[in-house]
Order: C-alpha cells, then sequence, then structure tokens
C-alpha cells in the first residue's frame, strides 16, 4: 500500500504501480506508454484496500476456491503471462474449477493486460460475449 496521505500519488509511487502492472521489457519497448494510459491521480481508500486484502485472503481460508465449481454462467478468466499480481497458474486452476470457462493467457502481458494490448484485450472480450450469448 502506499504511505503518501496526500490526494496525489507521488512519482516514485506511480513509478511503483507501473513496474507493478507491467513487465521491464514491455515498458522499454513503450516508452510512450503514458500517452495512451491514464495515471492514477488518486489513491483507494483504505477502506477498499482493507477490503481487497480481505478478498484475497478469504480465497483459500474460507473456502472462496472451492466454491468455484457452483459457478452457474459464462465466465472468462483472462490473465497476461507476465502478470506479477496475478500469477497465470492461479488462472488456469480457476477455470479448471469454472464448468465450461473460458481460459486466455495473453503472451507477454501483466496486470495491465487491458492497458498494454488494448485491442487484443477488446476483441477477446467481444468474442466470449457473442459466444455466449
Amino acid at each position: 500500500m502506499m504511505t503518501n496521505t496526500s490526494s496525489s500519488p507521488t512519482q516514485v509511487e506511480i513509478d511503483t504501480i507501473i513496474a507493478t502492472l507491467f513487465p521491464s521489457d514491455w515498458l522499454k519497448a513503450n516508452p510512450d506508454y503514458q500517452n495512451y494510459m491514464p495515471l492514477p491521480n488518486e489513491f483507494v481508500s483504505p477502506k477498499i484496500f482493507q477490503r481487497q486484502a480481505e478478498a484475497i485472503e478469504s480465497w483459500s481460508t474460507k473456502g472462496t476456491c472451492n466454491a468455484l465449481q457452483n459457478i452457474t454462467h459464462s465466465t472468462l478468466v483472462i490473465v497476461g503471462t507476465e502478470d506479477m499480481l496475478t500469477p497465470s497458474g492461479n488462472s488456469l486452476m480457476i477455470a479448471e474449477k469454472i464448468p465450461a470457462a473460458w481460459l486466455v493467457q495473453i503472451r507477454d502481458a501483466g496486470h495491465g493486460l487491458m492497458d498494454q494490448y488494448p485491442d487484443k484485450f477488446s476483441k477477446i472480450i467481444s468474442t466470449f460475449l457473442q459466444t455466449v450469448s
């Protein structure tokens, strides 16, 4: 969690966020990423941050993972193969537990894959929605 309490993140904090969202090789190859990706301009509230932490903890301690098999709606699981926050192996496990889930792994993408590959990301979602409707 960022420690700055002002309304806007510092450049160091923005750099940390960016390094977490995107693989370093992609950032080197795309130095102009700021031209098409919105940078954070405010912090997540401590309450929301706490709720996210609780959701992550409940994944294993409260059986959330085991409940995936009860999902009855069409589900798309999408992840970047270089995602530091949600490893692609976790996505495979999730997709295996949800009946008839789609799993799409975008090569060389990080957690910010929708900003890295917006056209590819949109096409995958569009194809999924057209197929399951």
